[in-house]
């Protein structure tokens, strides 16, 4: 063979490889798809998330604990009642719009946000006037005329954003949304060490209050053109609202009962072992809810995506329940082992007290990844009344065993009773997902095959 027959390798430039890679990432940021979209609101939450903590940081440091405390409050109640507001109709847009044509896209999404706000509005005028019932001291701060101005804009503007993001999901628009999320925390911290601090709590909630403000109206006017429905002709179809508002109410009462354990918990726990032990379960369950980042993102991407292609509803059912398994296990093999180090950060007390009921916590999110993906998937089918019927048996469940075993075994039986209720309804639950239904005839054909 003569040397000239010989092919010579092509080389292959370090520069040549980055346009490569660049060009791929390009194409996998427009292309919606399941794992683009999942990447995108992983991580728009944990964007959330980290900037939260250097905000909340930040506001510790800047500023007095009474002003933080009457803040504190204003936030969490604004978040509170326009999450009530919103009756569920952020499930109902993102279940019900990606394939209607732009008319009823624009029909549904002006409805969903008259709502949000008109309840919004009404919701946060209540807790104002009767504050003297439930919040006798809400108003004891400096400018509190300003003060519950700014908690009812925030009321409002949070409910009419929370509408716009389901648009912005429904329409598949998952790097939109960490734009989104990467705005407001960027945003967010630069009000924070603007505004004066003199201002003390008008500041503080102007500085969430500003840029939500901001983004909320930049985008009225960004989304209809954007998306074409600003030429929509828009006339209201009462059928087409009744169906989504009937769903919409069912995935709300779905909503309550699903957070039910984060309010219930620490009231067993506080009156059966007392504040320390509450304080140890506290900074477990906030690890249990950094963990369900990854199985929420997945439920998320799967309820968008079948909703745009229900035909798809099994392979995806399929992809999600692996996608966990494969995410969630190198965590909660972390989290096991680096258990008594990571409470340690805390303090040793939390160390000493609190390692074996962050190990249950943490082992349970597996059978509860499971539980979540079936639930999404009576979403998609739009079987509410056993998605809400399926979500009382679990949280009963897991609250009832909890408070059984809390008697006995203290704060280790709360971990034992939310491991034991997410684990006996995921492998009830994994028959149907797997094999499409109860039925036992089913079961048999399936394994035949």
């Amino acid at each position: 063979m003569n040397e000239a027959d010989i092919i010579a390798p092509i080389p292959i430039s370090p520069t040549s490889l980055v346009i490569k890679a660049r060009r791929f990432i390009v194409d996998f940021a427009r292309h919606p798809g399941f794992y683009r979209d999942l990447i995108f609101f992983m991580a728009s939450t944990a964007t959330v998330s980290g900037s939260g903590f250097i905000y909340w940081k930040l506001v510790t440091l800047l500023y007095a604990p009474s002003v933080v405390g009457s803040a504190g409050v204003a936030l969490s109640t604004a978040a509170f009642l326009s999450g009530i507001a919103n009756l569920g109709l952020s499930t109902g847009i993102v279940r019900f719009t990606p394939q209607a044509d732009p008319q009823r896209k624009a029909m549904l999404s002006t409805f969903s946000q008259l709502v949000s706000i008109v309840l919004a509005l009404v919701f946060s005028i209540g807790f104002l006037l009767g504050r003297s019932i439930w919040a006798p001291d809400f108003l004891k701060v400096p400018f509190a005329a300003g003060y519950a101005m700014s908690f009812l804009a925030l009321t409002i503007i949070s409910a009419s954003s929370n509408i716009q993001e389901s648009v912005l999901q429904a329409e598949r628009q998952s790097p939109a949304m960490f734009a989104k999320s990467l705005f407001l925390s960027l945003t967010r911290l630069i009000a924070l060490l603007v505004l004066p601090v003199a201002g003390g709590v008008a500041s503080l909630i102007g500085s969430t209050l500003y840029p939500l403000a901001l983004l909320t109206i930049l985008l009225f006017w960004i989304i209809p053109r954007y998306f074409r429905l600003a030429n929509a002709h828009l006339r209201f179809d009462l059928p087409a609202i009744r169906g989504m508002f009937t769903y919409s109410l069912g995935n709300q009462v779905f909503n309550l009962l699903w957070s039910l354990p984060s309010f219930v918990f620490p009231l067993i726990i506080f009156n059966g072992l007392g504040s320390a032990s509450n304080a140890y379960f506290g900074v477990a369950w906030l690890f249990v809810n950094l963990m369900l980042i990854i199985p929420n993102a997945i439920s998320l991407t799967l309820l968008i995506d079948a909703s745009h292609d229900e035909a798809n509803l099994a392979k995806r059912i399929g992809s999600s329940l692996n996608t966990n398994l494969a995410l969630l296990t190198p965590i909660l093999v972390v989290l096991w082992i680096g258990a008594p180090y990571i409470l340690g950060i805390f303090g040793t007390v939390y160390a000493a007290n609190g390692v074996d009921v962050l190990r249950l916590f943490v082992l349970a999110t597996v059978p509860g990844a499971v539980n979540s993906v079936y639930l999404t998937s009576k979403q998609v089918t739009k079987q509410i009344a056993i998605l809400n019927r399926v979500t009382f048996v679990l949280v009963g469940l897991c609250v009832g065993l909890g408070a059984v075993l809390e008697r006995s075994a203290g704060l280790v039986g709360i971990g034992w009773g939310w491991l034991t209720g997410q684990t006996v309804m995921a492998c009830i639950l994994i028959i149907p997902l797997r094999f499409g239904s109860f039925k036992l005839s089913n079961l048999i054909n399936r394994l035949r095959r």
